[in-house]
């Protein structure tokens, strides 16, 4: 079997209730079976932590302005990953799924970004 890798964004008051609600949804839609290359087949999750001034960096440029946070593809996330993290970890299909936060404009939620790769 092979590997897939995932990139879901999660809405809680913390990220152990956001990562609860991101696999139950990708549960529902991918199903129970096992091997889905989805989130769904992660039991846990690591926080990584970053400064947001260097994933924005990774953003297009637009005269003098960047890309926002929200708006970084998985393209950019990738090599941002790539230059600054052990992504082996988080590559690891059996591993953690990677977690970091967004700030977020829902009223009394906190926004959580989670990544990995996962068995397909």
């Amino acid at each position: 079997m092979g590997a897939a890798d995932f990139f879901d964004e999660g809405y809680g008051a913390t990220a152990k209730e956001a990562f609860a609600e991101v696999v139950e949804e990708a549960r529902y839609e991918y199903g129970h079976g096992g091997y889905t290359g989805s989130i769904a087949e992660k039991s846990n999750f690591v926080m990584v932590t970053f400064d947001p001034g260097a994933m924005i960096a990774h953003g297009v440029e637009n005269g003098e302005e960047r890309t926002p946070l929200e708006a970084i593809t998985r393209e950019m996330f990738a090599q941002w990953l790539g230059d600054n993290c052990d992504h082996k970890l988080y590559q690891d299909k059996w591993g953690p799924a990677g977690c970091f936060e967004v700030e977020s404009d829902q009223e009394g939620l906190r926004k959580f970004i989670f990544f990995g790769s996962a068995p397909s």
